[in-house]
This record gives C-alpha cells, sequence and structure tokens, in this order.
C-alpha cells in the first residue's frame, strides 16, 4: 500500500489519470478532455505518480532458445534457462521467478526437495505458488553458524519453503552450532549422527529427488554450490 501526502483531489484525479491511461489506453489528451484539465496537468500527474512507486514497468523479454540450448549441449546439462538482464529490474528477482517456474514444470507430488541457501534461493521462494504440490518433504542440504550474520540458511528456507505447501508438506530441520575449529566440528558431527533422528534426516537430504542449490560468489569457502561441491 502506498501512502502519498497530497491532496484527495489531487490524488482522485491522479487515479483516474492512472486508470484511463494504463487500462483504457487513452492520450494524454483525450484525459484531460476528459478530466477537465489540461494536458500538462495530467503529465505531471502520471510523472507524480510513477516517481511515487504507484506504476510500475514490467518488461517480459523473450527467452533466449538457441543459447539454452547451446549450453544444455556443451555442457551435459537436461535443461537450461537463461535469464535475460533489464526485465524487471532486479536480477535475482528475476532468476527466482525463473527458477520457480521450472521447479514447478518437474516437480511431482510426493517428491523429496533439498534446500542449500542463499538470497536468489529466497527469491526463488518467494515465487513459488501456494500449495501447488501435495506431499513433499523438504530438507536443509548444509548447516551454516555464525555469531554475526544472520543469512537465510538452509533451515530458514526449509520453513519458507513448507509454508507455501501447508498443511499437507513434511520439513525437516537439522540442528546447528557455532564451533570454533575443525576438529571440534568433526568431533561434534560424529555426535550428532549418533542420534538415530537426525542421521535419518542427514541420510535422507542425500537421496533428495530435487536440489535447489544456489550458486554463491565463485570463490573458496562460500555456502553455496561451491562450496557443497
Amino acid at each position: 500500500m502506498k501512502l502519498i501526502s497530497h491532496g484527495s483531489r489531487e490524488i482522485r484525479q491522479m487515479v483516474q489519470c492512472l486508470e484511463l491511461y494504463y487500462r483504457r489506453a487513452r492520450s494524454q489528451k483525450d484525459i484531460a478532455t476528459a478530466l477537465g484539465v489540461s494536458a500538462a496537468t495530467v503529465s505531471r500527474l502520471l510523472k507524480r505518480a510513477f516517481d511515487e512507486g504507484l506504476v510500475r514497468v514490467e518488461l517480459d523479454l523473450p527467452r533466449t532458445e538457441e543459447l539454452e540450448t547451446e549450453l544444455a549441449k556443451r555442457f551435459g546439462l537436461r535443461d537450461a534457462v537463461v535469464v535475460a538482464s533489464g526485465g524487471r529490474g532486479d536480477l535475482k528477482a528475476e532468476l527466482g521467478a525463473a527458477a520457480a517456474a521450472y521447479f514447478e514444470g518437474v516437480t511431482r507430488n510426493g517428491m523429496r526437495i533439498g534446500l542449500s541457501c542463499g538470497f536468489t534461493l529466497y527469491q526463488t521462494i518467494r515465487a513459488l505458488r501456494e500449495r501447488r504440490f501435495r506431499n513433499l518433504s523438504l530438507y536443509p542440504l548444509s548447516g551454516e553458524s555464525t555469531l554475526k550474520l544472520v543469512d537465510l540458511f538452509p533451515n530458514t528456507l526449509v520453513g519458507m519453503m513448507a509454508a507455501k505447501y501447508r498443511p499437507h508438506v513434511r520439513a525437516y530441520a537439522l540442528p546447528v552450532q557455532h564451533l570454533a575449529s575443525l576438529r571440534e566440528i568433526e568431533r561434534e558431527r560424529r555426535r550428532l549422527l549418533r542420534d538415530r533422528e537426525i542421521r535419518a534426516i542427514y541420510e535422507a537430504a542425500h537421496n533428495v529427488d530435487i536440489a535447489l542449490v544456489g550458486i554463491g560468489l565463485i570463490a573458496e569457502q562460500t555456502p553455496g554450490f561451491c562450496s557443497l561441491a
């Protein structure tokens, strides 16, 4: 909801201009005649509405199918989806929407889904349609722990995705603890895996039907695809 501070008369005129210009495809000159104002006033109201976020421009750019086919062929992929930059404005939101559409095209009821972490995957989950599937099982693919940064880690995203498909969904989490050294991490990992329930979740996460994995930064020590690989 947008809050604007102009007078009620100007707000009504602005809304009328938007309705006539964008939904009825009327010219600014025709709108001015219909509202009994000048064409300059119509132009000013349309510009102010755009500046204040009442209007969003969305471009639906065509897919580059030749590039997708070549990528799939060159790297031995089942499919490739290329998202053109400069579309709706936010590239990660574009990637998320494309990933969500692809996910919904290949997923079936009852599948096991593994989730990595990151902002692009967050955008993917946001773009998913609610209650699209039934009886999915959702698993975190890795554990993250930090005292200084709260981020979109697997357990968090599993919860977000589960909210999309409630009540017909099963979601699992793995315990996360902050440890200072690799030796402590390995010792704690062995201890946790002695817990029968934790081990069952851990092993199930290694046998998912679909893994949603963010790439992350192309560098060492990233929480995305590079570190998982």
